[in-house]
């Protein structure tokens, strides 16, 4: 067996192929079990018209780098992006409506097989991106080949906060940029992302955590009197116990809970309480800010030891 430090440069800097056939144990521990639901008498697959979304898998890495970036680059409709293209971390985010019928084509442009897998998302097994284990019907879903893709028909039954990212490879792919923030909005809702602010923790090449990609402005202004939606998310490989805060003068503030997991808490549990937040693995929380008058504030994300992995100062500004 090799020694622990040389396992994880390996899983971290070069493709460990799990085999796809057993997935199940190679590539996910053994941690998941398999449920058929059959569908129930006289159902068929939707037919009728649908959004159309492009996902294409990139890396802008040459073959002499010896770290391999990938990302994820979005359009809408079916017009490509150019060959070589800027690719971000996380990826972009993937605003999805509520009941709205959407197909979204998965393209891999990257020399290695990958998938993507929607978080948290309530899905057709089939489209949940597990190579080897979503299925339906007989049909497995495969790796998503080098120039190849697949496609995915969904229709979120919810609105929420969700993250995505691949599930081939996943230490390396993951950490090397192939995640990002999923939004379902309700039905009629326009996405505003200066009053919908994403703060996404992650893992980088390095196995260390970063916040929104390692990019996090260090400062961010606000308007007083307006409210906003902060979406709080953990995708990193080992911080469990990160925490998100929201202080002034090194004293938490205090926020109400909106959401846990995608879903929409009661009236009786979105109360005010101190603002700060463990946000473990593949959780999302979603707290509501608004500041009565100007004023300079801080985000902060810290690990379980305190470590201060990001801060951003949060200027409030009167109203315009």
């Amino acid at each position: 067996m090799q020694p622990v430090a040389l396992r994880d440069h390996a899983l971290f800097t070069g493709p460990v192929m799990h085999d796809m056939s057993d997935h199940a144990r190679e590539g996910m521990g053994g941690l998941v079990l398999a449920i058929d639901v059959r569908p129930r008498s006289g159902w068929h697959p939707y037919a009728g018209p649908r959004r159309h979304l492009h996902l294409y898998i990139e890396s802008d890495s040459a073959a002499t780098d010896t770290v391999r970036r990938f990302g994820y680059v979005l359009t809408e409709g079916s017009d490509p992006p150019p060959q070589k293209v800027a690719i971000q971390w996380p990826g972009p985010t993937i605003v999805l409506h509520r009941r709205e019928p959407t197909t979204i084509t998965v393209v891999n442009r990257s020399p290695e097989p990958s998938q993507v897998h929607g978080h948290g998302l309530e899905i057709d097994s089939y489209y949940d991106g597990v190579a080897g284990i979503s299925s339906d019907a007989g049909m497995v879903a495969p790796m998503i080949m080098p120039n190849d893709s697949f496609v995915v028909n969904v229709t979120p039954p919810r609105a929420g906060s969700f993250m995505y990212h691949t599930h081939i490879n996943d230490i390396r792919q993951q950490s090397h940029g192939l995640y990002g923030p999923l939004v379902v909005l309700d039905s009629a809702q326009r996405w505003d992302p200066d009053a919908d602010r994403i703060y996404m923790l992650s893992t980088n090449e390095r196995d260390s955590p970063i916040v929104n990609g390692g990019a996090l402005p260090p400062r961010a202004t606000f308007e007083a009197g307006k409210t906003y939606r902060l979406r709080l998310m953990n995708i990193t490989l080992d911080s469990p116990m990160a925490e998100f805060r929201l202080v002034q003068d090194g004293t938490p503030l205090r926020w109400p809970h909106l959401a846990k997991d995608g879903f929409a808490l009661p009236a009786w549990q979105r109360v005010r309480s101190a603002a700060h937040q463990r946000v473990s693995i593949g959780e999302t929380y979603d707290v509501q800010v608004m500041f009565p008058a100007p004023a300079d504030l801080a985000l902060e994300v810290r690990l379980a030891n305190e470590t201060l992995v990001a801060r951003q100062v949060i200027h409030v500004v009167a109203p315009h």
